[in-house]
């Protein structure tokens, strides 16, 4: 290493422990502030005309005819599709009940049905087992 006047070598290591105090002061300072903003600032809200939303799901049922209806009302395939969409919101659950008697291509050609209508949140309705 080159030498300076005085005659004193040069320092090559940086010390670290100023370095890890100010770590942990930052460390400390963020674990005491981190539950404050969990709970965040109480806002007085304003009300609105337009309401909750109404995300119950929506239930289709297959009857052992073949025919295919949404909450007791009757359609035809092409009145299904079309009522559907004008249902509106696809992020509604649907929950598919098809009689034990359908066969397994007809419940698929229904939940072809609904996904061509936009709806992707599909669930199958089912009785427990019998103990």
């Amino acid at each position: 290493m080159a030498r300076r006047r005085g005659g004193r070598a040069l320092i090559g290591e940086i010390n670290v422990a100023p370095l890890v105090d100010v770590m942990l002061v930052l460390l400390i300072i963020f674990m005491v502030s981190a539950p404050l903003v969990v709970h965040g600032v109480p806002i007085d809200l304003p009300e609105t005309s337009a309401g909750t939303l109404d995300m119950s799901p929506l239930t289709v049922s297959l009857a052992e005819d073949g025919r295919i209806a949404i909450s007791g009302d009757y359609y035809s395939a092409d009145e299904f599709i079309a009522r559907l969409k004008m249902l509106g919101c696809v992020k509604q659950r649907v929950i598919l009940r098809a009689a034990k008697a359908i066969n397994y291509g007809q419940v698929l050609k229904i939940l072809s049905l609904i996904q061509q209508s936009g709806f992707t949140n599909v669930g199958l309705a089912s009785l427990p087992l019998p103990e």
